[in-house]
C-alpha cells in the first residue's frame, strides 16, 4: 500500500426507504444470520442458516400509519459472493448441482417479536447453501399484485445481508443459541430450527420446530 493511502471497505445496502400504498416504510434485517452447515444438495437435506434471516417492514411515520394490505408482498432470495455479485442458478438442463437449497421466498406476515409488539415480518426458516465458503444473501422486494402473467416485473427495492460463513459438517462450530426473537416467532407457528439447552453429560442437540 502506498504511504499515506487508506483502504476504502466497500458497503452494501442492508435496508432500504421504499414507497407501498402512498407510505413509506423502512425495509431491513431485524437479524442476520452468521453461519451456516452446508446443506445437500436433494431439497429434503436442507440445513437451515444460523440464525435465520429475518426481515421487518416497518411504517416511519408511526403516528399516522394507515393500515396496509400487505398479503401481496415477498422478498425473493439469492446467493451472492462477498462483493454482491449474483452467483447464477444452473438451467435444469446443467450438471452443476445448485448452491441454494430449500424455499428462497418468503411472504409478509403479521407476528409478534421478542417484545411481544407486532410487526411485518419475513421469515426465511428453510434457506441453506449447498457449497462452504462464505456468502452473502440478496433479498429482492416484490408487489405480486404488479405481475405479468404471473412473474413480478421488477423489484420494488434490493438489500443485501451481511458476510455468511458456510462450513462443512466436519468443520461446522455447531448451533448458537436460538436468539429471543427466534423463540418468539416459533411460539407462533413458525417452524424454526432451535438450539436445546445442555444436559447433564454436558452435551447440546438441537430440534425443528
Amino acid at each position: 500500500m502506498i504511504p499515506g493511502s487508506q483502504v476504502t471497505e466497500k458497503t452494501y445496502p442492508n435496508e432500504a426507504v421504499v414507497e407501498f400504498e402512498g407510505q413509506l416504510f423502512k425495509l431491513s434485517f431485524r437479524q442476520h444470520a452468521t453461519q451456516g452447515r452446508m446443506s445437500g444438495f436433494a431439497s429434503q437435506n436442507c440445513r437451515s442458516l444460523d440464525p435465520i434471516p429475518v426481515l421487518q417492514l416497518v411504517p416511519l411515520d408511526e403516528a399516522n400509519y394507515r393500515p396496509v394490505d400487505y398479503t401481496t408482498l415477498v422478498i425473493y432470495c439469492q446467493l451472492c459472493d462477498t462483493d454482491c455479485h449474483l452467483i447464477p442458478t444452473p438451467s435444469p438442463d446443467e450438471r452443476t448441482p445448485r448452491k441454494m437449497a430449500g424455499y428462497n421466498v418468503a411472504s409478509c406476515s403479521t407476528l409478534k417479536d421478542e417484545n411481544r409488539q407486532y410487526g411485518m415480518f419475513f421469515v426465511f426458516s428453510d434457506v441453506g447453501i449447498s457449497a462452504a465458503g462464505v456468502f452473502r444473501l440478496r433479498m429482492e422486494l416484490f408487489d405480486i399484485k404488479y405481475s405479468v402473467y404471473g412473474r413480478p416485473t421488477r423489484p420494488i427495492c434490493t438489500i443485501y445481508s451481511n458476510p455468511i460463513n458456510i462450513y462443512t459438517s466436519q468443520k461446522f462450530p455447531g448451533m448458537k443459541r436460538s436468539t429471543p426473537l427466534m423463540l418468539a416467532l416459533a411460539k407462533q407457528g413458525i417452524r424454526i430450527p432451535q438450539r436445546y439447552e445442555h444436559n447433564q453429560d454436558g452435551d447440546s442437540s438441537s430440534k425443528q420446530q
